[in-house]
């Protein structure tokens, strides 16, 4: 894992050069993939990491299906997945650039399923995002008083944390998801997904390279977004170039 706290001042730098995907991008355009050894790949046999991603996972577990009741079931028949009830997320929410990567060093401490990235979503208003991942009511609500607790001790006691059930597109969709009541015919649809669809288990870890390629990507979007405090992470340089002027207004 890699230790922003000790390369913090110059971690853009380094993460620079730790960023393999960059420099093989063209590749993975291509149709390769990244192996969960870490290994570039073109065989369709193997399975894959996700590379083009705003998130840093930690602690990964398998057999959450996520992409089985998300991607294939939810997105294809706009049902909330019964087995998602079981999910509960513990969410936190930085307020900048710094607080995201604190939270990333949290995450690592704490050594629990999660993952911190960019917020990306139209129908998300926030900056930037951390979820620890627990399974039924009383794990999450273990989990958001030690996460809640260490936020307000290690990062802030402004930073907010929630407790809350399964993914946001669910009840956005369908309204909470503890109150949606699936019918016989969605039942019906999840036992055949369970019977004939076969997911990958592997339990896998994000390699540094892949880490560094999406942290370089957060100090990239808080430059978009106006965030300046990424300059704790370049020794205090601008990474954007002024560029040469003739005429300007008084409040340029």
């Amino acid at each position: 894992m890699i230790n922003t706290v000790k390369e913090r001042a110059n971690l853009y730098e380094y993460l620079t050069k730790k960023d393999v995907i960059t420099k093989l991008k063209p590749l993975l355009n291509k149709g390769y993939k990244i192996r969960h050894d870490g290994r570039f790949t073109s065989s369709p046999k193997d399975a894959a990491i996700q590379w083009n991603t705003p998130w840093v996972h930690q602690y990964q577990t398998a057999n959450n299906h996520c992409y089985k009741w998300h991607t294939i079931f939810f997105n294809n028949w706009g049902m909330t997945p019964t087995r998602c009830k079981d999910c509960w997320k513990v969410v936190v929410m930085p307020r900048t650039l710094v607080e995201l990567f604190d939270l990333y060093e949290l995450q690592k401490e704490l050594e629990r399923p999660s993952k911190c990235g960019v917020e990306l979503r139209a129908t998300d208003e926030r900056k930037y995002g951390g979820y620890f991942y627990n399974r039924g009511y009383d794990q999450g609500s273990e989990c958001f008083d030690v996460v809640s607790a260490a936020v307000a001790e290690k990062i802030s006691p402004d930073v907010r944390v929630i407790l809350k059930c399964a993914c946001t597109e669910f009840e956005l969709k369908n309204g909470p998801v503890q109150e949606y009541e699936a019918s016989e015919s969605q039942i019906e649809v999840e036992n055949l997904l369970d019977e004939y669809l076969l997911m990958n288990d592997i339990k896998w870890s994000q390699p540094d390279f892949l880490t560094a390629y999406v942290m370089i990507s957060w100090i990239h979007r808080a430059i978009l977004i106006g965030d300046l405090t990424y300059k704790e992470f370049t020794n205090g340089e601008s990474l954007v170039k002024p560029l040469k002027t003739y005429k300007e207004t008084e409040n340029g």
